[in-house]
């Protein structure tokens, strides 16, 4: 197993246990990397992030009041809206959303 291959599934796990979802894994089918009765998360893990992208969301959080959700709207031109991007912190989503249990998200599905 490459150093890259854990590197991603130790994000994937991070992600999962955080958000209070349940990792999926790599099943050889296009699969989401965790997930739960109303969220998937796609896990993307890069060395440095565009420092562009780290400054957008770093003038959200500073202008975002204290009952403000911070989030970065990234648009590709030529493209619909639409299909714009919504970034934030992981932070921010759980202060936003609360903290999620598997426990809950399992009795929900019932």
């Amino acid at each position: 197993m490459s150093i890259q291959h854990d590197r991603g599934k130790r994000h994937e796990l991070r992600t999962a246990a955080a958000l209070g979802l349940t990792r999926t894994g790599n099943t050889g089918r296009a699969t989401a990397d965790a997930a739960g009765r109303w969220l998937v998360v796609e896990c993307k893990s890069r060395r440095v992030l565009p420092k562009w992208l780290l400054h957008g969301v770093a003038q959200a959080e500073a202008s975002a009041g204290p009952s403000q959700l911070p989030v970065c709207v990234v648009h590709q031109e030529g493209q619909r809206a639409g299909r714009d991007l919504v970034v934030m912190t992981r932070d921010q989503f759980v202060a936003w959303h609360g903290e999620l249990h598997p426990e809950a998200d399992a009795a929900g599905a019932e």
